[in-house]
């Protein structure tokens, strides 16, 4: 099994086989997918891989993979595979992604039998398949089965081999649905076969009459091969030969192939040097060298720089790579920019659509962006990063959208997806959208580090400075920019965090309805520490200066000098609401606070833990408090008021650590290791 690992470049050729009632039986992978816990499975990803063994079993039984709930791409097998149910040149069962991958090896089984993949519940696109089928049920040269499952299907692929079974048999499909497809091998059962496809729907499809020996099919359209072989047939049904080159007409003619099958270098737009290696990339020079980057599939796993600032305005631009074909080369932006990118749409949006495994983007502006989607997955730079790298990076500009919107990437990773690495990049965009929304990044499953953003962000729910959702890592970074949310979990810097905060800052101004915070809305089983958050906080339940609700988590030698004001109730300097196992340690508060019911200088309501903790009495002109030690503005800036409480400063020792804070002792409050003069 696969559990949220990338496996490339490997192989297999000896025979593999099962005997189980559920086998997940692969030449090279039983199951693979993606990890959440001890039940479910994601990020998994093979690339590069291929199987030449034979391959037996019963249930689930594929050339390569048994079940696939992750991504295969540019893989393939050409051994024989046989068994019951669920069996499939290359893959058994597919719930994730299939895509750049062929299987030419024969496939024998009883039902749901394909010529690359026994039954499809999930994405299909780009592939082809050679090897005869025979089966019973549900038999397709390609694939024995696709269903709709939350709008993925099977696109742009193509199968050649034989396939003979009873009913429901068809030279693409046995029973589904697929999009801009084609089959031209012979094709035999008794009832329910079509040239095509036996039983389903199939818009925008093809299969060769003469060669399949079916003059008909549940749908598609049956051509001569003289039809098959002209590509105007297949243009004029919407099939994309030009201008973003999906598919070719081969040298010398025949059936359409994708671009991946054609010679290296064959039709590529030219650039202004350069090979698109790691060691001399193709050098970008000119807008229209630019954007002919997104219209060729073949250079998404191209190396580029940027020899010259590029400006696109008045330019259509064709957005780099797509969620089934991500970006997985490099792009060098030289300290260049790309100026007054400008894209509408619904989802997916940005100067590159998606960043697969291994993708890097360095030392690039873009500046002036106009980016308008009604979807999801937008930002300036990247729409979602799925295991990619940016690095100094930055943009400019406005970025609007409804889920997953942020200031340079949408998304980094996703439920189902492994996120990336975002390192010194900054945004100072206006960003707005429902949530998740974030001023940098509008949902980080990876790690976000020395980053920062100061644009204005507004939005409904989970809404953050730098990042909407944080389920990953962030550190060293910060937020300055106005937050706004009309919903809940709002914060300075995160607005719903589950993973960690560390040694970050927020200084915005945040307003929004429930679980509101200064740094961070709602911490639900995340940690904060050596953190903090200033000016100002307000919302109606929930709302802390640094921390608005607390639940399962931890917050530990933090502080929060925001001024917070609840309208309703848990309002406190620190924390509004410490619930359910939550833990604060050695933190202080010296914001004003206000609000109506359960007020307190530290912790508005507190149901666990706080130890070693503090606020200013006077400055925050709150006596009491659920949690915590009220003290005088003096008594708050005397190290020995900490010191006696186990608190680490500059020069002492205790607990085994040591330099977590520093004070001018009469003058200021503590402060952190990490902070100087001009924080």
């Amino acid at each position: 099994m696969v559990y949220g690992c990338h496996v490339t470049r490997c192989y297999t050729t000896g025979a593999v086989s099962g005997s189980g009632t559920w086998d997940f039986v692969g030449g090279l992978v039983g199951m693979n997918g993606r990890l959440t816990d001890v039940r479910l499975y994601k990020g998994g990803t093979l690339m590069d891989c291929y199987s030449i063994g034979q391959t037996k079993g019963s249930v689930n039984v594929g050339g390569l993979v048994g079940w696939n709930y992750g991504t295969v791409t540019r893989c393939y097998s050409n051994g024989l595979v046989s068994g019951d149910s669920y069996i499939g040149g290359l893959v058994g069962g597919n719930s994730g992604d299939v895509t750049q991958c062929y299987s030419t090896g024969p496939v024998t089984g009883v039902k749901e039998v394909g010529g690359l993949v026994g039954t499809n519940y999930g994405h299909v696109s780009y592939c082809y398949s050679t090897g005869s089928v025979i089966g019973n049920s549900d038999v397709g040269g390609l694939v024995g089965s696709s269903w709709i499952e939350g709008g993925l299907i099977l696109t742009d692929c193509y199968s050649t081999g034989s396939v003979s079974g009873e009913s429901q048999v068809g030279g693409l499909v046995g029973v589904g649905f697929a999009i801009r497809c084609y089959s031209t091998g012979p094709v035999s059962g008794t009832s329910s076969v079509g040239g095509l496809i036996g039983s389903g729907i199939a818009p925008g499809c093809f299969w060769d009459i003469e060669t399949s020996g079916q003059a008909t099919s549940a749908d598609g359209t049956g051509l001569k091969t003289s039809q098959m072989h002209d590509p105007n047939t297949f243009m004029a049904a919407g099939w994309d030969f030009a201008p973003h080159d999906v598919w070719f007409e081969p040298e010398g003619g025949g059936y359409p192939i994708l671009w991946w099958q054609l010679p290296p270098g064959f039709g590529l737009p030219t650039f202004s040097g350069g090979n698109g290696e790691p060691n001399d990339p193709y050098r970008i020079s000119t807008p229209a060298e630019l954007n002919g980057i997104g219209h060729n599939p073949r250079l998404m796993g191209a190396h580029f720089e940027l020899v010259n600032d590029i400006d696109l305005a008045g330019i259509d631009f064709y957005i780099i790579g797509n969620e089934f074909c991500p970006f997985t080369g490099s792009c060098n932006g030289n300290a260049h920019t790309i100026s007054h990118l400008t894209i509408s749409g619904r989802s997916n949006l940005g100067l590159i659509c998606q960043l697969g495994p291994g993708a890097e983007v360095r030392n690039l502006g873009v500046v002036d962006v106009n980016i308008v989607g009604s979807g999801s997955y937008v930002g300036a730079l990247v729409g979602r990063n799925y295991d990619g790298r940016l690095d100094t990076c930055y943009s400019t500009g406005t970025v609007s959208g409804s889920k997953y919107v942020g200031g340079l990437v949408g998304c980094d990773g996703g439920l189902y997806s492994v996120g990336g690495v975002l390192t010194g990049c900054y945004s100072t965009s206006t960003v707005s959208g429902t949530g998740p929304v974030g001023g940098l990044v509008g949902s980080n499953h990876g790690t976000v580090a020395q980053c920062y953003s100061t644009g204005a962000v507004s939005g409904t729910q989970d809404v953050g400075g730098l990042v909407g959702g944080n389920y990953g890592d962030v550190t060293n970074c910060y937020s300055s920019g106005t937050v706004s949310g009309t919903g809940d979990y709002v914060g300075g810097l995160v607005g719903y965090n589950s993973g960690g905060i560390a040694t970050s800052y927020s200084a915005g101004t945040v307003t929004g309805d429930d679980y509101v915070g200064g740094l961070v809305g709602y911490n639900y089983r995340g940690s904060i520490a050596t953190s903090y958050s200033s000016g100002s906080v307000t919302g109606r339940n929930d709302v802390g200066g640094l921390v608005g609700s607390n639940s399962y988590g931890s917050i530990s030698t933090s502080y929060s000098t925001a001024v917070v004001m609840g309208t309703a109730q848990y309002a406190g300097g620190l924390v509004g609401h410490n619930e359910y196992y939550g833990r604060v340690t050695q933190c202080y508060s010296t914001g004003a606070v206000t609000g109506r019911y359960c007020v307190g200088g530290l912790v508005g309501w507190n149901r666990d833990a706080v130890t070693a903790s503090f606020w200013d009495i006077q400055t925050s002109v709150q006596g009491t408090s659920a949690g915590g030690t009220g003290k005088t503005t003096a008594e708050m800036q005397t190290a020995k008021t900490f010191l006696d409480a186990g608190w680490d400063f500059v020069g002492e020792t205790t607990n085994g650590t040591e330099d977590i804070w520093w004070i001018l002792e009469g003058q200021d409050y503590p402060r952190l290791w990490w902070e100087n003069d001009n924080n």
